[in-house]
């Protein structure tokens, strides 16, 4: 009987199999009475739970610290929306304050142009007021007064020249001293009276007659000096204002004298025919009053440059006053 022969590799395979499962085993016996945890792990595991709760509280710590932050941000948030409104109040006055500045400082400009008028009070006692209410009135250029000439009545009245020389008269009466005794009349070829007789400046600036014969002014004809005073009582005034633009451009029709011949002709006047008219007024007013006192407020007039010069040699022999008054005038 033939004998069985064995494997050497189903006992070495065995005794490996054999081998693992004791190691397992051994292992297995060695692990089940040791500590899963080992005690230097858990120090240190217990350090870095206290390290968390230290962490924590730094996390707290600045959590107050951002809620007073964020506090601080509202209350800064808060001031400044207070300094903005400071600021547009501020801004709001400033506004308020350049206004009443620009304001004052216009009232200024037009008290100053009123004051040209101050130099020529009306302080004495028997004075005529007389208003230029001749063409020339209507306007500062030739041209213009040509072409207001040949306009209506209501466009006449808007004429700015002639209602600044009526706020000059009117501010030459409120200035006047109460006392003084007053006439107040217009002319162009003729004088005519605005006012009944002297009344202080009260008086007439509160009769509603005189108020209307202002309003009813509307300038007309030529200017004449000679004509105009010729026809009033002279003798009675101690002193004479004259509101106007220029030298007369007409005088007395009957006039013969050597130094007017030629100038009765034509329809345009000479500077030199206006300065003999102008001579030959003065001469007559002097001649019935040589005391009477000559004041004279002149507006302007283009083309006629003669006239301040007249008026004022005039004003100066009489001790009285003379003023120029510019275009814009309050």
């Amino acid at each position: 009987m033939a004998r069985r022969k064995t494997s050497s590799f189903n006992l070495s395979f065995i005794d490996i199999i054999s081998c693992g499962l004791g190691a397992v085993v051994l292992l297995l016996i060695l692990i089940k009475d040791a500590p899963f945890f080992i005690e230097q792990e858990l120090n240190e595991s217990e350090i870095e739970v206290e390290d968390n709760s230290e962490l924590q509280r730094t996390v707290n710590d600045l959590g107050d610290e951002n809620d007073d932050l964020s506090k601080l941000i509202i209350n800064k948030k808060n001031e400044l929306s207070d300094l903005d409104n400071q600021i547009s109040d501020l801004l709001k006055n400033k506004t308020e304050i350049q206004k009443e500045v620009y304001e004052l400082i216009v009232s200024d400009d037009l008290e100053e142009n009123k004051n040209f008028l101050s130099s020529c009070k009306l302080d004495r006692d028997k004075t005529l007021v007389l208003l230029d209410s001749s063409s020339s009135m209507l306007a500062y250029n030739f041209i213009d007064v040509l072409k207001a000439k040949s306009s209506s009545d209501q466009i006449k009245r808007q004429s700015e020249k002639f209602n600044t020389a009526k706020r000059i008269l009117q501010w030459l009466l409120e200035q006047a001293d109460d006392e003084v005794r007053i006439d107040v009349g217009t002319f162009s070829k003729k004088a005519t009276f605005l006012s009944d007789n002297l009344k202080t400046k009260n008086d007439i600036l509160n009769d509603k007659n005189y108020l209307q014969n202002v309003d009813d002014i509307i300038p007309n004809g030529e200017t004449n000096f000679y004509e105009a005073i010729s026809t009033l009582n002279l003798e009675k005034y101690k002193s004479i204002f004259f509101i106007t633009d220029g030298l007369p451009t007409s005088d007395n029709s009957n006039a013969l004298s050597l130094n007017l011949r030629g100038c009765n002709s034509g329809s345009l006047i000479t500077s030199d025919c206006r300065e003999r008219y102008f001579k030959n007024a003065m001469d007559y007013l002097t001649k019935i009053n040589s005391g009477i006192q000559i004041n004279t407020i002149l507006l302007y007039l283009e083309g006629d440059p003669r006239a301040s010069i007249k008026f004022s040699i005039e004003s100066w022999r009489s001790r009285g006053c003379f003023i120029t008054i510019p275009q814009k005038w309050p």
